[in-house]
């Protein structure tokens, strides 16, 4: 979803006071079935990570 979105969008001409707002602004994580808060948490961060680390420097 996030390589489609930045991929979609030329932040060349993409003016906002942030440069990348409105290419992914919300990502939601929600425990299911089994699994507790804390997991969902980790896997929030951890997919925040390695959206930051591909798409550092993006433009």
């Amino acid at each position: 979803m996030a390589e489609a979105a930045f991929g979609a969008t030329n932040l060349e001409q993409h003016s906002v006071a942030r440069p990348r707002l409105g290419v992914v602004d919300d990502i939601v994580f929600h425990p299911f079935a089994r699994a507790s808060m804390d997991e969902a948490a980790w896997l929030a961060k951890t997919v925040a990570v390695d959206i930051g680390n591909r798409f550092q420097g993006w433009s």
